[in-house]
């Protein structure tokens, strides 16, 4: 299951490909307490070099199961910061 959800972010050029690809295990990241790399813009100009913390609108949870979870940011046609989690206890 992680090989094709790592092939699905690979092959996604939009957010609606993951959304259809995914379904409802594609779930928009509202934890703040999530920490992220700060993207690199020397690295990828495509990149906003100075993003809004407040804005979450680019960064996703895919579950993968077995109480796992892809965590990324979805920008430019490209997955970021691709992280393997583990799904917060009850």
């Amino acid at each position: 299951m992680l090989r094709r959800d790592l092939a699905l972010l690979h092959a996604a050029t939009d957010a609606d490909d993951l959304h259809q690809a995914c379904g409802r295990r594609l779930q928009p990241m509202i934890d703040e307490s999530i920490p992220f790399d700060s993207p690199d813009p020397d690295s990828d100009p495509d990149l906003d070099p100075d993003p809004d913390p407040n804005d979450h609108q680019d960064r996703y949870t895919l579950r993968v199961g077995y109480g796992w979870w892809l965590l990324f940011r979805f920008t430019a046609g490209e997955a970021h910061g691709v992280a393997l989690d583990e799904a917060p206890g009850p």
